[in-house]
């Protein structure tokens, strides 16, 4: 619970920073479905575009005090380290069952749970996600926890191509590169889809 609530902290003081005068913390808690939800709301000026593009980065701060991240959850990370999957070239967690198709949430227990060991990235030499991707944002490089984002995605030409599409469509769609990757495929083939 204190690593929680340290987390909250870092990021109210986020939403202070970023001007806000009314904050709201929404703790809402059911014991017979064993669940925490916290929520966090503000009315500040949010995030530059800048920010967001660096936000899911690990080692990516605004402090200058000391080198923490921005309070933001990392759920790829802890379920990659948790061995439900492998982050793959196309920055999404791919599970050996369901391929790149998952939803990812938290569920926060004090239950003696053993995790996994991580799963190896088992990409290997496929580009199918980067060959598809109709913005050239996905670069073909394999995750490395140790590298930024940004040497294995280009948020910009990611964002302009999804721009496009709400003009087009209506929406900010794509989802080629999960479509197209093969641990996502043997899942839909196997059902019939």
């Amino acid at each position: 619970m204190q690593e929680l609530s340290l987390n909250i902290l870092d990021i109210a003081e986020n939403s202070v920073k970023a001007g806000a005068s009314l904050i709201t913390v929404a703790v809402c808690y059911r014991p017979a479905a064993d669940r925490l939800t916290v929520t966090i709301t503000d009315d500040g000026c949010g995030m530059d575009a800048e920010t967001v593009r660096k936000v899911t980065d690990p080692f990516y701060t605004t402090r200058t005090t000391r080198r923490v991240g921005l309070g933001v959850p990392f759920f790829k990370m802890a379920a990659q380290m948790a061995g439900l999957g492998w982050i793959g070239k196309n920055c999404s967690l791919i599970s050996p069952q369901n391929g790149p198709r998952l939803r990812l949430g938290t569920v926060l227990t004090d239950a003696p749970l053993e995790p996994d060991s991580p799963i190896e990235n088992r990409c290997g030499d496929c580009t199918q996600c980067r060959d598809i991707c109709p913005a050239g944002a996905i670069l073909g490089k394999a995750f490395d926890c140790n590298d930024a984002l940004s040497q294995r995605f280009d948020f910009k030409k990611c964002d302009a191509y999804l721009s496009e599409t709400r003009q087009t469509f209506g929406k900010r769609i794509c989802g080629r590169c999960i479509a197209v990757c093969p641990y996502g495929r043997k899942k839909h083939a196997k059902e019939g889809q």
